[in-house]
């Protein structure tokens, strides 16, 4: 069970620190492409869609998803569908309070 916690743990500082990657950092090639995305959803589907893009909740939910998935992979994760509960809900919970 230790083992489990310290996997989920590790998993989600590894999403946060994706999220915080993409969605804040001033990282210039990240920059100039999240404003590229931002624009072209912008002029796609709306602006309101392209916030999603800087949240701490939608985006960090679709990285912590896809580092489960990953972590599955190649080691096997106990409890798929509450890891992923877990990694995203300290995804979103970091994200809205750090900084």
């Amino acid at each position: 069970m230790i083992e489990a916690l310290a996997l989920c743990i590790l998993m989600a500082l590894a999403a946060y620190r994706i999220f915080r990657l993409l969605a804040v950092d001033d990282f210039p090639p990240i920059v100039w492409a999240r404003d590229r995305v931002d624009d072209w959803i912008a002029e796609t589907v709306g602006d309101e869609w392209a916030d999603g893009l800087t949240c701490p909740w939608c985006l960090g939910a679709h990285i912590s998803f896809a580092v489960v998935a990953l972590t599955d992979a190649f080691a096997s994760v106990p409890l798929v569908g509450l890891q992923l509960a877990a990694v995203s809900t300290i995804v979103g919970i970091l994200g809205s309070k750090v900084d």
